[in-house]
């Protein structure tokens, strides 16, 4: 005999939960406000400003590396984070902003949820999506600067960072209908059909810009300023490690 899922809908399950929606979107609004935060002190800048802020803070694969004869590697190992903070451009703020609040949601909801109803439990898996978070950055970046180990750039952005919480996002996100929503319930398998098709896409979306048509299609022409290499490490690291937080997070439920 078949069990029916509850008719109720999600958000009315949730109401018996007191404060488990503010933990995770405190996480949320806090990292894409200091996004912003670091956009602005930089629009105040003079163009000579901002030209040292990228190079003190943005990750340069030469630099990390040590093969710049102007630095150490030592002294750079901290922009494995800081870059991730750092933004081209407003319309790079915004794209990945947009990108992180619809990702960032079902997640940071996974990883704060069933904590016993207790506001400091809510508040750990808050700290556990922002160490998936941070720590996805450094990996992303770590693979942006293997692959770019001759090439004078530097790197911006929380794209990789992004890539990973999208990558996680669907293997919770993708699954039928949970009368408990994404907080509950296995998530699917890295192999599970949607999961692969999903990742398929997103790599070889990727792997397109290095083509012609797929740099014209896609960016019309501007490529070239993506870091795809950090997409896709990012990606496959929010895929593959998505299990293990998940396990901290299920600890506590």
């Amino acid at each position: 005999m078949q069990s029916r899922p509850s008719s109720k809908p999600v958000w009315e399950v949730h109401q018996k939960t007191p404060g488990l929606w503010w933990p995770p979107a405190l996480i949320i609004l806090l990292l894409i406000s200091v996004f912003g935060f670091v956009h602005f002190l930089q629009s105040l800048l003079p163009t000579q400003g901002s030209f040292l802020l990228l190079e003190r803070f943005a990750l340069s694969p030469t630099k990390a590396s040590g093969l710049s004869p102007d630095v150490t590697s030592d002294g750079v190992m901290y922009t494995f984070l800081t870059h991730a903070f750092l933004h081209a451009d407003a319309a790079h703020l915004i794209l990945n902003s947009f990108w992180f609040y619809v990702f960032a949601q079902p997640l940071a909801m996974r990883f704060c949820a069933g904590r016993h109803n207790s506001t400091v439990q809510q508040l750990s898996g808050s700290f556990i999506f922002l160490a998936f978070f941070l720590s996805a950055a450094v990996f992303s970046g770590f693979i942006y600067v293997l692959m770019n180990l001759q090439v004078y750039v530097v790197l911006v952005g929380a794209s990789g960072a992004i890539s990973a919480v999208m990558g996680a996002a669907i293997r919770v996100g993708l699954r039928r209908f949970q009368p408990g929503g994404v907080e509950s319930g296995k998530a699917l398998s890295i192999l599970d059909p949607k999961v692969f098709t999903a990742s398929v896409l997103f790599i070889g979306s990727n792997l397109a810009l290095l083509t012609p048509a797929g740099d014209f299609l896609l960016f019309g022409g501007d490529a070239a300023r993506v870091a795809w290499e950090a997409h896709i490490a990012g990606y496959l690291y929010g895929l593959v490690m998505f299990s293990y937080f998940d396990r901290l997070t299920l600890s506590g439920r």
